[in-house]
């Protein structure tokens, strides 16, 4: 407050002044950690949560991309059918595969 810093820069400053007492970080390690875990996941889930644009879900154009992926999923899960031997553990293994595959990550 009295040099007129940003919040950050008191946290990067307590970051500092702790980061060699061993007893701060074994507290760290026990405690805060596990709730560190799940406030993390708090925070990217609504971060990127309120970025979805809810009103447009509706629209002609969101369901026909949805529809368009759907049948790009489904394709690139039948290419199970090539597994060898055909058992059903092996066509999900090869169809799950494809499915996960790099183009259908670039295109989402």
């Amino acid at each position: 407050h009295y040099a007129k810093g940003s919040y950050l820069l008191g946290c990067f400053l307590a970051g500092v002044c702790f980061c060699t007492d061993h007893h701060t970080h074994g507290v760290w390690n026990t405690q805060v950690k596990r709730l560190l875990q799940w406030l993390m996941r708090l925070f990217f889930a609504c971060t990127i949560g309120f970025e979805v644009p809810i009103k447009n879900m509706g629209s002609a154009k969101v369901i026909g991309h949805a529809f368009v992926y759907l049948v790009i999923i489904f394709t690139k899960l039948g290419a199970g059918i090539f597994a060898f031997p055909l058992t059903k553990r092996e066509f999900m293994k090869i169809g799950f595969s494809m499915v996960s595959s790099c183009e259908l990550a670039i295109i989402i």
